[in-house]
């Protein structure tokens, strides 16, 4: 029947688009007589009819079959695309009409090609009588008009929905919002009206003007739903959208919203809104609600309800928990064609925040808040979404622990620069690590339920992650334990309530290795496929193309936490990349032959493995008992298609059903129907689906510069700052203790031997004196008066913040100093609180700013805005560490993917640097602490310190002519690691400047636990280890100089405490890790011996 319907259309196709001209040329002739035959019949009557007939009438006709012609023109191409083609008015009979036929002839071929599923076909790995069912829920990214009008019918006939005639004045947005109780639901409406021809002929674009006089059709739930009462503004003589927006709503972001409420709006004077800068005297502008101009920047998605008596609205509040297992039903395989990854209810998690201090507590930041206060990126300028580039940003991390572990003392880390570094501050914008995480988290989560239920995993080939949701697709419906929460009534979408995932009692391998992004939906959601599952992913578009999402897949599967269990093979594409991430799981080959074989032994080995286990698929073997294996997946990358011999046997071992771990994902088709189509850098279709996405690439820019950003990890170290030159490289080693002990003991000096440092001791000087390293330099007296450090505690990166505080014994006869610095520490150490201080920003540690004069940030319900008080933070932190910063650094520092040239730029430093002003507040003869920009650009008044200002001036020129007593006054400040406590898009810019203040704290406290160790003073030496290893852990130094330091204070349990911590740390570092050769010596000698 479907080809019947399909031939009948082609043939009506080539009856009206060849068959009418040629009718016309053969029964009419040409219709335009010569000039001057044409002016002798306008000039006398037509008794005949030969002008009507012969001019008239033809030309009417071809004009008629031109534009039908012109749509079929228009159609075509977005129908092989599977988006919706341009609305042109007055071309809406005719358009509608092409789009009928151009369909019918393709349903054919896409709908022929899901039910007559071939062997090859992904989707048969459920079962030989299954077929993969989708959800019935569609995005506005998936879903056309066809496809939408095709569920609604299926739901509720149409001839049954609600119908609405528009007013003078109406749009979209206001009957959505008076209709359906949420303006944000006008998409809904929009569906469900494309191509219905209204009075006047005309039809519902995709600008989503509406005519006074048109009739909508309103989804099943509008007559039942409470009608709020809708919000105006007549637009008054100068006014702009953002002012209206911040007298209205309270934040001016918003204008965004009400430019999005009011763009269908029809003007008195006939006009419409279309510009944002350009609104008239006189005209009715729509203002959302609080809870829809949030919802504006994250527009939710329709779901359609699955029977007309129980409609289901879209709602802010968790889903109901799971029901009673849904009997297992056989699906048809066209439901994939209306399959849609719509995000479903789940609760908000908020994002962590910096507190802040001498303020009131502020409550948590809530959704509305957190999108007022920043537009999120969710993709690089090159292409790279938010999960490639966490796990880029975990690979570069652990390469610059491992340069920590190799830097000298006095050296620095070498460090990007240039594009490669621009490269990077964008990726640390778009990161999401905490996404990562919970998606990481809750799938191993599921993976030791299924262990320890002995229940195969879930046949789970789709996933859609956002910020507000996770979201997963299941092959075949399933029962979920919580936190999963059901999303459709027939198990085959599940939520993940990401806040309450239980601690696991072991971590499983990844049940889903294979898991990768394709793109982000119309909502900035990350959609993800299993290529594990599906078998065989085609890519299709440009070789150009091709290349940049293949890329892009590679970096992903080989740096994201689920892979770990992963084996990606590249053929003819991304050589130098294996080279470069140095994970393990990469391999480049240039020989198919090489390829296949290793295929042939893997499929051999995992088929007898499954033999001998008695399971029939990875899903069950993954499964089985706690001590069930990872079966590492083996992906292939292909960037060219083989030849036809290889190309064969590929496709039938990523074809086998059950799947025996091995995916590939080519340039061009290889098997299946699972097709990427790339229309451009922006848009793409992804069959069998007819998903529409953003697809995730990465520009050949971007992947030079990345490959290169991981280079600089290879490098020796750099030079140090001066103040750095003079350090002395070499440690202290137990050999030198040892000889100094028989030096002064041949001499017969009397030394005095230490005993263990007990947990307090309370020294009977009032202050620690710092002696100037300058004689003229003002004197500084700081408070001391509290306990020494115990190093065995506070050597535990996990402790040591709360026992830091303590100072050491310094000689008595030192002569006090005092000045504004001494203040400055004890504000900073929290000893005492002065109010005539002026702001002091802290960054090493958590990041607080001190003495805050301003007014803070609220939102419109006057609660404390801590997501705008975080964003002031993060600025002031730049402006004090980057004074006189360009608009340009500015910009680039916290909107690194955007152009600081762009529309929205200059509104976007101006807002959040009016918000800083106001909230640091003026000094006391009035003047703002954060000057207006000027010629000398964006910078801080000079009165507003940092603490790693204060650090440095006690540091002075020249760290090993540094008093003793002004190093541990310095390293008292430090609190913990640089910029932590922080929400890292906040602090893309900051990274160079965290490894720099890593490296001078190790220096300063590697240079005091040597004098220290060296005269004998245990407590010292204690308090440098215990601040070294908390800022860098991996600087095995610090713990060398931990271990001497409790040898000079007798402490043998100390020496042994501190190994156990060392092991410790090094195994959750890498499983394996072994000590440095240096340490692993000096603890033999530690402990191989009795203690002095």
């Amino acid at each position: 029947m479907r080809m019947v319907k399909s031939l009948s259309a082609a043939l009506l196709l080539i009856i009206l688009v060849a068959g009418i001209p040629a009718a016309l040329i053969m029964l009419a002739g040409n219709p335009l007589p010569p000039l001057e035959v044409l002016q002798g019949m306008m000039s006398q009557p037509d008794y005949g009819g030969k002008l009507l007939f012969g001019t008239f009438f033809p030309l009417v006709a071809w004009v008629a079959w031109a534009t039908f012609a012109f749509s079929i023109i228009i159609e075509i191409p977005a129908a092989l695309r599977g988006i919706k083609a341009p609305q042109i008015r007055g071309l809406g009979p005719q358009q509608a009409f092409a789009a009928a036929l151009i369909g019918a002839i393709l349903f054919t071929a896409t709908a022929g090609s899901l039910a007559g599923a071939p062997s090859a076909q992904a989707t048969e790995s459920i079962a030989p009588t299954q077929t993969v069912s989708a959800p019935q829920t569609i995005s506005e990214a998936t879903a056309t008009p066809s496809t939408t009008q095709a569920v609604q019918k299926a739901d509720t006939p149409a001839s049954k929905l609600p119908t609405y005639t528009v007013q003078t004045g109406d749009s979209l947005w206001k009957i959505a919002e008076q209709h359906l109780g949420d303006g944000t639901r006008y998409k809904e409406i929009a569906q469900l009206n494309y191509d219905k021809i209204q009075p006047d002929g005309s039809t519902l674009t995709q600008e989503h003007w509406i005519d006074p006089g048109w009739t909508l059709t309103l989804p099943a739930d509008a007559a039942t739903t409470e009608l709020p009462a809708t919000a105006t503004r007549t637009v008054a003589p100068g006014e702009t959208l953002t002012g209206i927006a911040q007298e209205a709503l309270g934040d001016a972001t918003q204008a965004d919203a009400i430019f999005d409420a009011s763009t269908s709006t029809v003007q008195e004077d006939g006009q419409h809104l279309t510009d944002p800068n350009l609104i008239q005297p006189g005209w009715k502008l729509t203002i959302p609600t609080e809870t829809t101009a949030a919802a504006m920047t994250e527009a939710p998605a329709v779901t359609l309800p699955t029977t007309p008596e129980t409609p289901k609205p879209v709602v802010e509040t968790p889903a109901p928990a799971p029901e009673a297992p849904a009997p297992a039903k056989e699906t048809q395989p066209d439901a994939l064609a209306g399959m849609g990854i719509a995000p479903t209810p789940a609760v908000t998690k908020d994002a962590p925040v910096n507190t802040q201090t001498n303020q009131a507590p502020a409550p948590a930041a809530t959704t509305q808040e957190a999108a007022s206060a920043e537009v999120l990126d969710t993709r690089t300028i090159g292409g790279l979404g938010a999960i490639a580039c966490a796990g880029i940003l975990s690979v570069l991390g652990l390469l610059r622990l491992r340069q920590r572990r190799r830097r000298q003392p006095g050296k620095r880390l070498n460090m990007p620069s240039g594009d490669s570094a621009t490269v990077e501050l964008q990726m640390r914008a778009v990161e999401d690590p905490l996404l990562v995480a919970d998606l990481d988290a809750g799938l191993k989560f599921l993976a030791e339920w299924a262990q320890d239920t002995n229940t195969a995993l879930p046949q789970m080939f789709s996933a859609r992650v956002a910020q507000d949701e996770i979201a997963i697709y299941l092959a075949a419906p399933a029962e979920l334990p919580a936190p999963f929460i059901r999303a459709e009534r027939d198990g085959t979408v599940w939520t993940l309530d990401a806040s309450a995932i239980p601690e696991l009692n072991r971590i499983p391998s990844a049940p889903y290795p294979a898991l990768v992004t394709l793109g982000q939906d119309a909502n900035s959601a990350h959609i993800m496929v299993d290529l594990e599952f599906i078998g065989s992913l085609n890519i299709d578009g440009t070789a150009e193309h091709q290349a940049q999402a293949l890329n892009a897949m590679a970096i992903e599967m080989a740096s994201s936490p689920w892979g770990e269990d992963l084996q990606i093979t590249l053929v003819g594409i991304a050589e130098g990349l294996p080279a470069a991430l140095r994970t393990g799981r990469v391999r480049h080959l240039d020989d198919m032959d090489t390829l296949l074989t290793r295929l042939r032994g893997k499929v051999k080995a995992t088929e007898a493995a499954f033999a001998a286990l008695g399971v029939s698929s990875v899903e069950e073997a993954r499964a089985m008992g706690t001590d069930a294996q990872g079966w590492i997946p083996e992906i292939v990358i292909l960037g060219t298609t083989p030849d036809e011999p290889a190309r064969t046997e590929l496709a039938d071992l990523v074809s086998r059903i059950p799947r025996l771990g091995i995916a590939a994902v080519t340039a061009g088709q290889l098997a299946g129907d699972w097709t990427l189509s790339l229309h451009d850098h922006s848009t793409a279709t992804l069959a069998p689906i007819g998903l529409q996405l953003t697809p995730q690439m990465i520009s050949d820019p971007e992947y030079a510069q990345i490959l290169t950003l991981l280079a600089t990890t290879e490098g020796l170290d750099a030079p140090g700052p001066d103040w750095a030159r003079n350090i002395d490289p070499d440690e202290i080693s137990l050999e030198d203790l040892t000889t100094q002990d028989e030096a002064e003991a041949a001499a017969e000096t009397p030394v005095r031997h230490l005993e263990a440092v007990p947990e307090t001791v309370v020294f009977d000087a009032e202050s620690t004196e710092i002696p100037s390293a300058v004689a003229d330099e003002p004197t500084i007296s700081v408070d001391a008066s509290e306990a020494a450090a115990t190093v065995r505690e506070t050597a535990d990166p996990e402790v040591a913040l709360t026992q830091a505080g303590a100072a050491a014994p310094v000689q008595a006869d030192e002569e006090p100093l005092q000045g504004a610095t001494a203040a400055v520490v004890r504000e900073v150490l929290g000893e005492e609180t002065q109010e005539d201080l002026d702001p002091i920003i802290c960054i090493l540690g958590p990041v607080v700013v001190r003495n805050i004069r301003g007014e803070v940030p609220t939102t419109a319900k006057q609660a404390v805005s801590t997501a705008t008080v975080a964003r002031c933070t993060a600025l002031a932190a730049f402006l004090a560490l980057n004074p006189g910063a360009s608009s340009e650094s500015f910009h680039r520092a916290f909107w690194p993917n955007q152009d600081p040239a762009g529309k929205t730029a200059s509104s976007n430093r101006n807002k959040l640097s009016n918000q800083t002003r106001n909230w640091l507040g003026q000094d006391k003869e009035g003047d703002p602490y954060m000057p207006h920009a000027a010629l000398e650009g964006y910078r801080l008044d000079d009165s507003v310190l940092t603490d790693w200002g204060v650090w440095l001036d006690l540091i002075g020129e020249d760290l090993a002519q540094t008093p003793t007593p002004r190093l541990v006054a310095a390293l008292r400040l430090v609190r913990g690691q640089p910029f932590t406590g922080v929400k890292e898009s906040n602090y893309a810019w900051a990274e160079v400047m965290r490894q720099e203040i890593i490296a001078a704290i190790c220096d300063a406290a590697h240079e005091l636990a040597n004098r220290s160790i060296r005269t004998k003073q245990a407590a010292n030496g204690r308090l440098a280890a215990a601040k070294g290893i908390m800022v860098d852990p991996t600087n095995e130094a610090m713990w060398r100089d931990a271990m001497l330091a409790e040898h000079v204070a007798g402490d043998r349990s100390g020496i042994e405490k501190m190994v156990t911590k060392l092991q410790t740390f090094l195994n959750d570092f890498e499983d394996g890790y072994e000590p440095e050769v240096k340490t692993q010596e000096l603890i033999d000698s530690l402990l191989g011996r009795a203690v002095a």
